[in-house]
């Protein structure tokens, strides 16, 4: 029992000598359905009493407070557990059959709901796991529980509960990954983890490092090179009419071909 919720059925055997009812038909026919001992599994809180039928007098009793106030047994159900994400600072990308979610350093809100019928969801265990294919430079794992819910509508026989998980917790942690998240209800029964596999969260606050080089092993005739102080630091001009071949390496966690941009611009020409 936790918190005062039974989380079974609860049998309730009378003394010896008596028989023990949950109804009695307090009417014409007087009706007792006497047993050797009576089954509470009805869902929720109310007040469960019995009756007690001597079994050498045939009396009955008042009603009898039995203090069994509240039975849940059903846990939550990880179906209705669902997972949303604040707006992307980047455009959302569709690639594997998976939604890619990307933020800044500023991060992520994620808004996680569950349903419970009887008892209520009084915690919400969260994991999130490092995708297989992220860079190692990614955090790998981090859990924690959410207790700040707050119960937001009811959906037919069930009530809809609601919290949010700000991400990353480490502010300098990057993300590249997915979550899972466990209902746990006020009579302490789980649900299974429901993993959101079809969404990977990417929280980025590295900026990329770009390392350019060139060779000009074909420009032989007609190439010139220029050295020129720009902003106090020493540049070098390359000129030429021949081919350049231009290496570009860039030193980036969370990269994907998509993201790469290359811009050639003219400059002014030295004297």
């Amino acid at each position: 029992m936790t918190a005062g919720w039974f989380q079974q059925a609860v049998y309730v055997v009378p003394a010896e000598g008596y028989q023990i009812a949950s109804e009695w038909k307090n009417d014409a026919t007087k009706t007792l359905n006497a047993m050797s001992c009576v089954v509470f599994n009805n869902q929720g809180e109310s007040e469960r009493i019995v009756y007690l039928k001597s079994t050498t007098t045939g009396g009955i009793t008042a009603p009898i407070k039995t203090g069994i106030e509240k039975i849940d047994s059903v846990r939550p159900d990880a179906k209705d557990i669902e997972i949303t994400y604040s707006a992307s600072t980047s455009p959302i990308l569709e690639m594997l059959n998976k939604i890619f979610h990307f933020y800044d350093k500023t991060g992520v809100e994620v808004t996680i709901t569950a349903k419970d019928a009887t008892s209520g969801i009084k915690a919400l265990n969260w994991i999130y796991t490092r995708a297989d294919d992220a860079s190692d430079s990614n955090l790998e794992q981090t859990s924690g529980t959410l207790t700040d819910i707050e119960e937001v509508k009811t959906d037919r026989d069930k009530k809809v509960y609601q919290a949010t998980l700000p991400l990353p917790v480490g502010k300098k942690d990057q993300l590249n990954g997915n979550l899972q998240v466990q209902a746990v209800d006020a009579a302490d029964l789980s649900s299974d983890y429901m993993t959101d596999t079809d969404n990977i969260v990417v929280v980025d606050s590295i900026s990329p490092k770009l390392d350019a080089s060139y060779s000009f092993e074909n420009a032989t005739e007609h190439y010139q090179k220029v050295e020129e102080d720009v902003n106090e630091k020493k540049v070098n001009h390359h000129y030429t009419s021949d081919d350049v071949t231009v290496t570009l390496k860039v030193k980036e966690a969370n990269f994907y071909a998509d993201d790469v941009t290359v811009t050639i611009k003219k400059t002014d020409v030295i004297g």
